[in-house]
Parts: structure tokens; C-alpha cells; sequence
């Protein structure tokens, strides 16, 4: 009986995420469009990830069928709330689903990013023994927001911008203009992507007490994003120039090669750093 609610409900979620995507474009045609088609493919993927959190849990064979539809819905929901956080804070001043039909593929990408990110925090909540519906809920709300600033800070200090006191971190990257630079964007889902994964370790695991849980958890977050600082501070080495000079290139010389190896090594690090908390 499960296998056969997975099997129905998936291809209804996947509608339901496809037709969010398209909501304010009538015309919707992610073929004939690159950056639509990573908004939709990033949508698609965080969807992916998030349902192998359900997939998980069934394993451990303690789910009936009216839980698997209440995964399946949270799973749906997960990824429209990345998409809106890509919207509202991680690109602010500006309507990702209107810039991503104009044909802006860093916007695309942060949305894509975005959704992925969040997918990892619902496929993390999902997993586990020992917990309940409040206790996913209150640790997928602590992952979110940690994932809503995480990223910008670590993209900050990527970038080399300075800090300044009389402007939040989401106005300090509006200065950037990243919806116009696909270097930038590059970086900044990097930075994402590699945030998320880490947010997802520390947050996954068996549920005993709140006080151990919430430790374990602040623990986990502190070493994996120490993880990523050493990885951002080693992005010169790899790409053979200072952290100045590589922040300089990006910013206003749009070099796409040296943020790509940027934002692969960001997404290693929290790989490896993922690997080693679990153990």
C-alpha cells in the first residue's frame, strides 16, 4: 500500500512544483528558454532530493499512508519556500519569475540554488528515529534560517566586500547587481548549495532531547562552516591567484572558469564535511 501511494502522489507533486514554477507565465516554455529551464530543473531537483527524505524514512518502515502523503506535501511545500526565499532574500528588489522569463540566467541559477537547498533541509528532517511532527518542524524552521543568511555571509567574505554597518547583508549584495552577472551567481550558488548541504548534516540524526539535539546541532554547523571558511580561503590556491585578485575577477571582469572552481570547491568541502559528520 505504500509503494502504491508513492507511485500515485509522485507524478502529482512534480505537476504541482512544474505548475508553481510557470505560475506567472501563461506561456511557459522551459525547452525554448536556458534560464527557465534551470529554474524549473532546480525546482525539479530539490523535489528530487527532498522525496529520497520520504524514500528514507519508509525504509525504516514505521510510515503508513496518510504519513507518506503528509511527506510528500511537506516535500512539495519545501521547495516552493526555497524558490520564495531565493525571491525575497537571496535577490531582493526584484521578481526572479519575471527576470528568469526576460531571459536572466543568474537569476535562474540563485532560484535553482535556492529550491536544491531547501530540498536538502526537508530530505534531512525527514530522516531519523525518536522524533515527531513538532520536532521536524521546529528543526526544518531552525535550518531555514540559518540557510536564509548563511549563504550571504559566506558570499560576502568570498567576494572580499567590506563590511558595512549601515547596510544589512541583503542590501550590501543588491549593491553587487548579481542578477546581471553570471560569474557572481555562479559564486553565490556555490555558496548555496554548499551552505545547504552543511545545514542538512547538522540538523539530520536521531532525536533524544532537546538539549542534546540542539547541541549536536550547533556543534555540527559550527565545524562544517568552518569547513567552508577554510575552503573560501583556499579558493585562491586553487585558482592560482589571491583572494583579492579572484574576488576582483569575478566582480567586474565576469570570469566564469575561476567562480565555477569556486563554487565546485565550496560544494566539495561541505561534501567531505557531510561525510565526516555522519561518521
Amino acid at each position: 500500500m505504500l509503494t502504491l501511494t508513492w507511485f500515485l502522489l509522485i507524478p502529482f507533486a512534480l505537476m504541482i512544483v512544474r505548475w508553481w514554477v510557470g505560475l506567472k507565465d501563461p506561456n511557459f516554455t522551459p525547452v525554448q528558454s536556458v534560464p527557465s529551464a534551470v529554474r524549473l530543473g532546480g525546482a525539479l531537483a530539490g523535489m528530487g532530493v527532498a522525496l529520497a527524505g520520504v524514500g528514507a524514512a519508509q525504509a525504516g518502515g514505521a510510515l503508513t499512508p496518510l504519513v507518506v502523503v503528509a511527506d510528500i506535501a511537506f516535500a512539495v511545500a519545501a521547495v516552493v519556500l526555497g524558490l520564495q526565499i531565493a525571491d525575497r532574500v537571496f535577490v531582493p528588489g526584484v521578481d526572479n519569475a519575471e527576470a528568469v522569463r526576460e531571459g536572466s540566467l543568474p537569476v535562474a541559477m540563485i532560484d535553482a540554488a535556492g529550491a536544491l537547498a531547501v530540498g536538502y533541509l526537508a530530505a534531512a528532517v525527514l530522516q531519523g528515529n525518536g522524533g515527531n511532527l513538532a520536532t521536524a518542524g521546529v528543526f526544518f524552521l531552525l535550518g531555514l534560517i540559518m540557510i536564509s543568511w548563511l549563504p550571504m555571509a559566506l558570499f560576502l567574505f568570498l567576494l572580499h566586500v567590506p563590511a558595512d554597518r549601515g547596510l544589512s547583508l541583503k542590501q550590501r549584495i543588491e549593491l553587487i547587481g548579481l542578477q546581471r552577472n553570471v560569474a557572481v551567481a555562479i559564486v553565490f550558488s556555490g555558496c548555496i548549495l554548499a551552505t545547504g548541504l552543511i545545514v542538512a548534516s547538522a540538523i539530520t540524526g536521531d532525536f533524544t532531547s532537546w538539549h542534546v539535539s540542539l547541541r549536536l546541532t550547533l556543534s555540527s554547523l559550527v565545524r562544517g562552516l568552518l569547513g567552508l571558511v577554510l575552503a573560501a580561503v583556499l579558493t585562491g590556491v586553487l585558482t592560482r591567484q589571491s583572494r583579492g585578485a579572484f574576488a576582483q575577477r569575478v566582480r567586474f571582469n565576469s570570469d566564469s572558469g575561476s567562480a565555477l572552481l569556486a563554487a565546485v570547491l565550496l560544494i566539495f568541502t561541505a561534501g567531505l564535511v557531510r561525510v565526516v559528520l555522519a561518521g
